[in-house]
């Protein structure tokens, strides 16, 4: 993902891409597991909602990377986000050929579904 913005920001100038992290965020996204038995349930309600608490995002924290990149306008294109704030990407996630092969791949997946 570092990549894929890091190469839209060279090849759209123009146009800002913040990629953003919201760490592990306790969603109610278990309730479907919960709902398979009275031992998913239990261990969904003291693991994800009851220990979940103490060491995973809440909604509302895990919002905070996107809500900043969206609302504050000082932040570089191609800046990467997380709970942290701004983090530096590795020298993998900024590998010229890699950026290249992504493009060419997105350009050439792009013109599969234009061709007539």
């Amino acid at each position: 993902m570092n990549r894929c913005a890091i190469a839209l920001t060279a090849a759209m100038p123009d146009i800002n891409f913040v990629l953003t992290s919201p760490g592990v965020v306790r969603t109610d996204l278990a309730r479907h597991m919960a709902n398979k038995s009275s031992f998913h349930k239990v261990m969904v309600n003291t693991f994800w909602h009851g220990i979940g608490r103490l060491i995973l995002h809440s909604p509302e924290s895990g919002a905070r990377p996107g809500l900043l990149a969206c609302g504050d306008s000082t932040i570089k294109s191609g800046t990467y986000l997380t709970q942290k704030g701004p983090e530096e990407l590795t020298k993998e996630c900024v590998d010229p050929q890699a950026i290249s092969t992504i493009i060419e791949k997105t350009e050439e997946l792009l013109s599969v579904g234009t061709e007539v």
